[in-house]
């Protein structure tokens, strides 16, 4: 009924469980990140519901020591000084220790390495990879996104009834497609390099280089499809879309999920 197994149900007890902390859990048994009763509870009382950003920290850090370490964290000056409640402050510790955390693995920092895993003043070291990261990640973005080029286009690609399916080669290129559409897409760049979504263009095969609409597939699926100011496709589109997916995205969404 609750969507996981009954081995659990005496942890959901244990914690009162509720129901943003079970979404949570489901989230996070789904990447295979063990269910900790002292990990929800934390999630549970400081409202942290990302199931993504906890994954991307526990890869590094275990659930204890991390908790630990956001505890200290969050009783520092800086943190004092910028929440009005007591309540927000292993939040806000979070939200810059995930950021803080993104930023190394895009700048190719040592996380095995505790002086950079926990450092002392949390805030500072953000910054400081903050500015590094801003530096570099035009660099960084554009690497990542070249690398997957060849390989999207060799599975998503294809030519019927006069339009087509590339995917981006640079960052610059799904920034200007959101300038030349008028919809955001331009703020997607950091996801797509995280492989945290994907960005696909649909043009027309005569005009292979003008922006036409927009692509977002994220898990296997189409989340969104816009071209000029946001507007829905047409039917000559919608019908090119599904043969597409019937094609080229559910093969491909099945072979992920086998492997």
């Amino acid at each position: 009924v609750l969507g996981v197994g009954k081995q659990y149900l005496p942890l959901m007890q244990e914690i009162d469980i509720t129901r943003a902390a079970l979404g949570l859990m489901k989230k996070l048994l789904g990447k295979s990140v063990p269910a900790d009763s002292k990990l929800l509870l934390w999630c549970q009382e400081n409202a942290i519901t990302d199931a993504d950003d906890l994954e991307r920290c526990l890869k590094h850090i275990s659930a204890h020591r991390l908790i630990r370490y956001l505890q200290e964290q969050s009783q520092g000056e800086y943190f004092l000084e910028r929440s009005y409640y007591r309540s927000t402050l292993k939040k806000l510790a979070f939200g810059i220790y995930k950021d803080y955390i993104r930023f190394c693995e895009d700048l190719g920092y040592d996380l095995t390495d505790d002086f950079i895993l926990c450092p002392r003043h949390l805030n500072e070291a953000h910054d400081r990879a903050s500015e590094m990261f801003s530096k570099r990640k035009t660099e960084i973005y554009n690497q990542k996104i070249a690398a997957e080029y060849a390989g999207l286009l060799k599975q998503y690609r294809m030519t019927r009834n006069g339009l087509m399916i590339v995917p981006p080669k640079t960052a610059a290129e799904i920034v200007e497609e959101g300038h030349a559409l008028h919809h955001c897409v331009g703020g997607y760049v950091s996801r797509v390099a995280n492989k945290e979504c994907m960005i696909l263009f649909l043009r027309k095969k005569e005009e292979p280089d003008k922006p036409f609409y927009t692509i977002e597939i994220k898990n296997g699926a189409v989340q969104q499809i816009h071209g000029y100011d946001n507007c829905d496709p047409p039917p000559m589109v919608e019908k090119y879309l599904k043969v597409w997916k019937q094609k080229k995205l559910l093969p491909v969404a099945a072979m992920q999920q086998a492997a």
